[in-house]
């Protein structure tokens, strides 16, 4: 089990790499590719692996993990393993291109892409139809967005530069604040309150 707890709070799932080294793999149903950090690959030649890496005869670009594109000149397959409540889980000989950096923060060591998910069997409309045998409404106004990186592509809109509001702009930012976030009177009518929010 890796020491780091913090991948259970995004999602991320404890692996073995290798059968040597323990690690976090973040599934990612929107990624086209599955990739691994350069540091993971280190702890395994440090502990004596011998790795199937290949030079990729004509280098690749991914974008969403930084603010620009990175370019991918490497991959390397590695063997993941998982405990489940039925057994161990294997995934074999998984292709992983070699990202130049690490993965943001809360994203674990390995990224498993869209074509995965699917070996995996998973599917967003079974989710939903699971969900809704449960309940037929969820309020999502409960759910509290946590700090930090939400997702692959939400770290590069995140970590684009925003310019500085001019003197004018912040003179009307309060006007737009209260027109997109009205303060409401629970006691007035409804159609009223209604009327004010939209």
């Amino acid at each position: 089990m890796p020491e780091d707890s913090a991948g259970q709070k995004t999602g991320s799932l404890a692996c073995r790499v290798n059968s040597v080294l323990a690690a976090w793999a973040k599934p990612d149903s929107g990624a086209e590719v599955s990739v691994v950090t350069p540091h993971l690959l280190q702890e395994l030649r440090a502990k004596g692996q011998w790795l199937r890496c290949r030079d990729l005869q004509q280098w690749e670009s991914i974008k969403g993990i930084a603010a620009a594109p990175m370019v991918i000149k490497q991959e390397v397959k590695l063997d993941l393993r998982f405990d489940t409540i039925n057994g161990g889980l294997t995934l074999k000989n998984l292709t992983c291109w070699v990202v130049s950096d690490g993965l943001p923060p809360g994203m674990g060591d390995i990224l498993l892409s869209e074509g995965v998910m699917e070996r995996l069997e998973y599917n967003a409309q079974a989710l939903l139809d699971q969900a809704r045998s449960v309940r037929d409404v969820y309020d999502m106004d409960e759910d509290v967005v946590p700090p930090g990186v939400r997702s692959v592509l939400a770290y590069a809109a995140a970590t684009t530069i925003h310019p500085e509001p001019t003197p004018a702009e912040e003179e009307l930012q309060p006007d737009e604040e209260q027109r997109c976030f009205p303060d409401i009177d629970v006691t007035q009518d409804r159609e009223e309150a209604r009327a004010l929010e939209w």
